[in-house]
């Protein structure tokens, strides 16, 4: 297999052209470099990725090409060339967007946030990282997520915004790493730079030492002792704890050179330099100050990262010129279908306003029969009571002999008009609500309550109003409910459903459908059209 990559190698290396290959070329050099990277070659790794520049530049369109562009500036990330780093991940975006490879799409994004953060430009770290945390949510890639977010609670951090960090940290345990130790040490470690930013130093170094303690014990990648230990270090010069500090950084500055952590290097130089200016030893201050500059020059170039910038800024320009392209033609559809809509609406709006009116025709008509009812209901009572002080009047006269024979014939009438009668008396305990409230009230009931039978009770009522009982009882449910509804005042924080209850009926759907078939609109609609009206 050495054998096989080392041919292809020369075979690039010799060849200049700038040639497009098949699938099988594309793999090809995607694994020889991997193989390199993998060998500890860097230097030759990034050489081999370039020629993916190369065919990506030649018209090269595949979703291998973007996959191996994000593996070249995970290859400069190692070996910490940070400028070449954006331009391939810059490509491996662009390439991704063609062939709709969110995943790549959204681990360059945040890789790309990433460089920026090296190069503490802070906010515009924040905006790649939150581009990328909006893909990898939309297409649910967690693992991406999880390392988004932990970006995110430093990045806040630095800009002072601990709220946005807390918020992104509730991200960060949402969706954590697939290795349990390292995302304990991650949420340690931005625990301890929440608590720092939030000047609870104390806090800040509990929770640091604890995520030391943590790599160390469990033997995680040297960088993750190295990245507690410059945290450490941090908060001991926030504190003014110079010593402590010092200490701290050069412990970082032996980890981070031995792993080439050139970041953390570059950090730790800075912070050391710092602090020996600060405790006035100018020969120790000046040694560190050198460092920093000759490894700013070299890795921090700049110049070069500028030049890195205006690619990525002339690629997002191009993007957003197709994107502002196809947002005008959208325009135009979306225009031409507003007219329509605008249509549409003119003539929902007339029949809404023809059933509006047709709605209010029906409120009054059923209040109108409500007034009806009532005052039909009245009209029997006096017609009670006169009958009553007739039975009275012929009772007092039955025991003169003139009036012996007219008491015969009223008692003969009485006997004849039973039917009469017993619809009264239904009549007077319908009136009762009672009564007919109650969900347990039946024809039984009401046939036991006016001394009858089930069936002249309901013979009574079907020959009088041609319907059955029970749609007979639930017109008197309904008409109750009708002034509850119209009742602003009384009932007007009651829902539907407890409407429903107080009148009998047993399901708040049964009453809906009950009460629409009876009136010609739902409950609620009439309640509105009906307090309208009283307004």
């Amino acid at each position: 297999m050495c054998r096989f990559y080392s041919v292809i190698l020369l075979w690039l290396l010799l060849t200049g052209e700038p040639v497009c290959l098949q699938a099988s070329g594309v793999d090809n050099v995607i694994g020889l470099a991997d193989h390199l990277q993998r060998s500890g070659n860097l230097t030759q790794a990034i050489n081999t990725y370039g020629r993916l520049v190369a065919m990506y530049e030649s018209g090269c369109a595949q979703e291998k090409l973007s996959e191996g562009l994000q593996r070249g500036g995970n290859c400069c990330m190692l070996a910490g060339r940070y400028i070449e780093a954006l331009r391939f991940y810059t490509l491996a975006i662009e390439m991704a967007k063609r062939c709709k490879n969110t995943k790549v799409e959204c681990t360059s994004m945040s890789n790309i946030g990433a460089v920026y953060a090296i190069f503490n430009d802070y906010e515009r770290a924040i905006y790649y990282f939150e581009q990328a945390f909006s893909i990898a949510l939309q297409h649910h890639r967690h693992s991406t997520l999880s390392v988004v977010a932990i970006n995110l609670v430093k990045m806040y951090c630095r800009l002072g915004d601990t709220a946005s960090a807390r918020k992104y940290l509730n991200e960060e345990i949402k969706f954590p790493l697939a290795d349990q130790r390292e995302q304990h040490f991650k949420v340690l470690v931005n625990q301890g730079i929440i608590a720092r930013t939030e000047k609870n130093y104390k806090g800040a170094l509990y929770y640091l030492q604890q995520a030391a303690d943590l790599a160390r014990f469990h033997r995680l990648d040297p960088n993750f002792q190295s990245e507690a230990h410059l945290e450490i270090a941090t908060t001991w010069q926030a504190m003014q704890h110079l010593p402590q500090a010092a200490s701290c950084y050069r412990e970082v500055v032996g980890m981070a050179t031995r792993g080439r952590y050139l970041d953390q290097l570059n950090t730790a130089y800075l912070g050391l330099s710092k602090i020996y200016t600060d405790m006035h030893r100018a020969d120790s201050a000046q040694h560190y100050q050198s460092l920093y500059l000759a490894l700013s020059d070299s890795v921090f170039n700049q110049r070069q990262f500028n030049d890195a910038k205006d690619a990525l800024f002339q690629y997002e320009n191009h993007a957003n010129e197709e994107h502002i392209s196809t947002l005008e033609s959208t325009i135009k559809w979306l225009l031409l279908a507003v007219g329509v809509a605008i249509v549409m609406l003119a003539v929902i709006y007339h029949y809404t306003r023809r059933l509006r009116q047709a709605q209010r025709l029906l409120v009054r008509k059923n209040e109108d029969l409500i007034r009806q009812n009532d005052e039909s209901r009245r009209l029997r009572e006096d017609y009670a009571l006169k009958l009553k002080q007739l039975e009275l009047d012929t009772a007092s006269r039955s025991n003169e002999p003139s009036h012996c024979a007219k008491a015969v014939e009223a008692r003969e009438s009485i006997d004849e008009n039973r039917q009469a009668e017993l619809l009264k008396d239904i009549l007077s305990i319908m009136d009762r609500i009672d009564v007919v409230a109650n969900p347990e009230f039946n024809l039984a009931a009401l046939a036991k309550m006016v001394n009858s039978n089930t069936k002249y009770v309901s013979a009574v009522i079907n020959f009088t109003y041609g319907k059955n009982f029970r749609t007979f009882l639930n017109e008197y449910r309904i008409r109750e409910a009708s002034h509850m509804l119209a009742d602003k005042r009384g009932c007007g924080n009651l829902t539907i459903a407890a409407i429903a209850s107080a009148v009998g009926f047993a399901s708040a759907n049964g009453f809906v459908n009950a009460f629409k078939k009876a009136v010609g609109v739902t409950p609620s609609v009439y309640k509105k059209l009906s307090q309208e009206r009283k307004a």
